[in-house]
């Protein structure tokens, strides 16, 4: 809004400007002998913070005119009751005045001398407290503080300013909040060292000192990791040093603070999470922000590629002349480059459905895998996926099942957690259960299943 000046306006025939307090030389008239006015008048907005601490606000008067060396004094007080009423009635404001107990002027009194005297500062208080209280009673009333300039001795422009207070709390977050990938460790990274910085940010300019406290909160991690269906490990405590306990220090102009935790690279595979909680500040009246106060730091130590050829591959399904067979999963992403299971006379399999076999040419202990959808369609893309190991082939374990997270368009990408066997095994078999296309369990049910990509990962 622009706030109808309330006084009358001296002319002059050069304006004063305002872009500094020390800048003002002989404008003016001999008429105009002393000017003075409000630096910043109108409207302005203040904010308290809820930190228990009263607001501070500088109101600023400048000097000018065409004798510098003449004396000129000057108020500055708050425009009653009575005359903000029908001010707000004249120029049809919905406003309310500030109650006097709400704040407090000093130095509202003042004189110029000399030519050196070109400025004077007027301190305004606002009690944060009071105010909260006021506003937090009055929701829909608009609060201000309209302060007047008069002088009986200069001419005075820019006479009135309308000072508006509102209340707001500052708020502690981390900055990448949610689920933060951190760190990639190759398979042959166990035992190194890296640090990582996750900055806690006060989203205004900071006025305090003041300390943040971060914990590890297992408890959310539970709660996460449920809704991810259990495929992240909770890094252990041996493999992270959080600096000063997780106590973080904020100094005054610094808005922002990293905390710098030391992570280790865990011996086992895996996709790892550390999961950290703002829990607190020393300072009163900081809130922490609920949507933002925890962090799933992400650690993934990958296991090394398989390399497959297609003598490696089987299946107790395969469709000719869809696709290219078994080679469809090696090579290469695009259309009709894919492997699709029989759907001409389907095989069905109450344990297995419709399988990929692997025969690996060393035994491991720990799987990954990463597929595609067929490049056109989803039509077949598997749903319910179930992961078997065996040693020899013929006694099969099961590893995992797999039915959330699974892409259904065309050409979708899927990498899988890392999977661990208590014993090594020389053979994986990838068994899709039921897919878009059916339920390759159920005899009878012309269903089927197809891939247009697929890699393996184990050591």
């Amino acid at each position: 809004m622009n706030t109808k000046k309330f006084f009358y306006t001296a002319l002059a025939l050069m304006t004063l400007t305002t872009t500094g307090c020390e800048q003002y030389d002989n404008l003016f008239p001999d008429k105009y002998h002393s000017i003075i006015t409000l630096q910043t008048s109108d409207h302005q907005d203040v904010t308290l913070y809820t930190t228990g601490e009263d607001g501070k606000y500088q109101l600023t008067i400048l000097k000018g005119g065409s004798e510098p060396s003449q004396t000129a004094t000057g108020k500055v007080t708050p425009m009653s009751e009575a005359a903000f009423a029908t001010y707000c009635k004249t120029w049809g404001l919905d406003k309310s005045r500030l109650p006097d107990a709400d704040f407090t002027l000093a130095n509202a009194d003042f004189t110029f001398t000399g030519d050196t005297s070109r400025y004077h500062h007027v301190d305004v208080t606002f009690k944060t407290d009071a105010i909260k209280a006021l506003l937090a009673a009055n929701p829909s009333k608009d609060y201000v503080l309209p302060l007047l300039l008069t002088s009986n001795d200069a001419t005075v422009n820019d006479s009135l300013i309308l000072i508006t207070p509102s209340i707001s709390t500052p708020t502690l977050a981390f900055k990448d909040a949610g689920v933060y990938d951190a760190i990639t460790f190759g398979a042959d990274d166990a035992g190194k060292k890296q640090t990582i910085d996750l900055p806690i940010v006060l989203p205004i300019d900071n006025m305090w000192n003041f300390t943040a406290t971060v914990k590890v909160d297992e408890e959310a991690f539970k709660k996460f990791n449920k809704e991810h269906d259990n495929r992240y490990i909770l890094l252990s405590a041996s493999n992270y040093t959080l600096p000063a306990n997780g106590v973080v220090t904020f100094t005054t102009d610094k808005p922002s603070v990293a905390l710098a935790p030391s992570i280790t690279c865990p011996d086992t595979f895996g996709d790892f999470i550390l999961p950290l909680t703002i829990t607190g500040s020393s300072m009163k009246g900081f809130e922490i922000r609920e949507d933002a106060k925890t962090i799933f730091v992400h650690i993934a130590h990958n296991l090394p590629q398989i390399s497959l050829t297609v003598d490696q591959l089987s299946s107790n399904s395969v469709e000719d002349g869809d696709g290219t067979g078994l080679a469809g999963l090696l090579d290469g992403r695009g259309s009709s480059k894919h492997y699709h299971s029989k759907w001409s006379s389907p095989v069905t399999d109450a344990t297995y459905g419709n399988y990929i076999q692997v025969a690996l040419k060393q035994p491991i202990t720990h799987v990954s895998f990463e597929y595609y959808t067929r490049f056109e369609n989803g039509n077949g893309a598997p749903t319910l996926i179930e992961l078997f190991t065996s040693n020899d082939g013929t006694n099969w374990t099961s590893l995992g099942t797999i039915n959330s997270g699974l892409p259904s368009k065309g050409d979708g990408g899927y990498a899988s957690a890392v999977y661990q066997s208590a014993t090594p095994f020389k053979y994986f078999r990838f068994c899709a259960l039921v897919s878009r296309g059916g339920d390759m369990r159920v005899s009878g049910s012309w269903a089927y299943f197809n891939l247009g990509e697929f890699s393996l990962y184990g050591k």
